[in-house]
């Protein structure tokens, strides 16, 4: 299976494969993890303050690797240019496997990469 989407889609899915499933580690800090996704000021990214921007550039670190993800704010994109990311995105999304597969790239530094892992041949579980 391709994707995560072509995964659960299929009609014959009785469980996970264990390619898909992460071994938890309950000293694991993220397991314990409260608080709310992590925001990031766009603004501060950008600012002429150097003092702002490094603290902000700091929490993006922090973010990307505590949590692998982050919200953007005060980015400046407009809701209908947000309104069109979404609607390409799922058109995308909701293209064939096949279709998928011209995007899988072969390298990951391809202007355009699709896939479950950076490296399939060495990672041992896919995202």
């Amino acid at each position: 299976m391709f994707s995560v989407k072509g995964l659960v889609e299929s009609n014959d899915l009785k469980s996970v494969p264990s390619n898909y499933i992460w071994p938890t580690n309950p000293e694991d800090p993220i397991l314990h993890k409260t608080e709310n996704v992590p925001t990031i000021d766009f603004s501060q990214l950008i600012s002429s303050n150097p003092c702002e921007q490094s603290l902000a550039v700091q929490k993006l670190g922090d973010a990307c690797r505590d949590w692998g993800f982050f919200m953007l704010i005060n980015h400046g994109m407009s809701e209908t240019l947000r309104g069109e990311f979404l609607r390409a995105s799922q058109s995308f999304f909701d293209l064939s496997e096949e279709e998928k597969k011209e995007y899988a790239g072969g390298n990951l530094f391809d202007p355009i990469y699709c896939g479950t892992s950076f490296n399939v041949t060495v990672d041992k579980k896919l995202f």
